[in-house]
C-alpha cells in the first residue's frame, strides 16, 4: 500500500514520519519528490532508521550549509554533534547543540568544516537525525536543482555488501563509530563475483 503523506500532513516545515507493525514484519520505503511549480526539484529515497541517543551519519558533500532534522519522538532532548574527518574530530566555529521539545521536528541549520566525512549526533534520550543538502546550478535548460539525504546508519556486522550505483561516481564515507579505532577491509565484487 502507498500513502501520499501531503494528504496527512500540510505545510509543516519539518517531519518526521514514525510507523508501528503488528501482526507480521513491515518493509518501509520512503520516497520523497520535490517540485517548484512544475519543475521538478529532485527525488530521494529515505532509508528507515531506529531512535538511538548516538546516531552516526555519513555520506556528506565536502563542506558547506547543510539541513540538520531532529527528532524527539519520546521525550525532550539536549542534541549535540561533532564533525569527524579522516584525523578525528573537527572544529567546529558554530552551534553544535540544540534543544528539541518532546515529541517535535526541528531543523537545524550547520555549517560543515572541509574534510567532514560524519557527524556524530548524541543525547540523553533516543532520538532522530538526517542531514539535508541541496544543490542548485545552471544547466542547458535554466537553473536545476537537486538535493540528497543522509540518515543515520547501525554500525557494520562483521560482513556487509553495498550496492553501487553503476558507472555514477561514487564514494563510500567509513566513521569509527566506537571509541577505538577500527579496521576495514573494502574489496570490490563485480557481475562475476570477483
Amino acid at each position: 500500500r502507498q500513502l501520499l503523506l501531503e494528504g496527512l500532513v500540510s505545510d509543516a516545515p519539518a517531519v518526521a514520519i514514525g510507523y508501528t507493525a503488528s501482526g507480521g514484519q513491515l518493509a518501509v520505503n520512503l520516497v520523497d519528490t520535490r517540485l517548484a511549480g512544475i519543475v521538478p526539484r529532485g527525488v530521494e529515497q529515505i532509508p528507515t532508521t531506529s531512535t538511538s541517543s548516538r546516531q552516526v551519519i555519513t555520506g556528506l558533500p565536502d563542506g558547506g550549509a547543510v539541513m540538520l532534522r531532529l527528532a524527539a519522538p519520546g521525550e525532550a532532548a539536549q542534541v549535540n554533534w561533532r564533525f569527524i574527518g579522516t584525523g578525528g574530530t573537527i572544529a567546529s566555529t558554530g552551534d553544535a547543540g540544540a534543544s528539541i521539545a518532546a515529541g517535535h521536528v526541528q531543523n537545524v541549520r550547520i555549517d560543515l568544516p572541509p574534510g567532514t566525512i560524519g557527524v556524530e549526533i548524541t543525547s540523553p534520550t533516543p532520538i532522530l537525525a538526517a542531514i539535508t543538502d541541496t544543490v542548485e546550478r545552471d544547466g542547458a535548460n535554466g537553473r536545476a536543482a537537486d538535493f540528497g539525504v543522509a540518515s543515520s546508519t547501525t554500525p557494520l556486522a562483521r560482513r556487509n555488501l553495498v550496492a553501487a550505483a553503476g558507472q555514477a561516481s561514487t564514494t563510500l564515507g567509513l566513521v569509527a563509530s566506537s571509541d577505538g579505532p577500527a579496521t576495514v577491509e573494502v574489496r570490490q565484487v563485480d557481475a562475476n563475483g570477483t
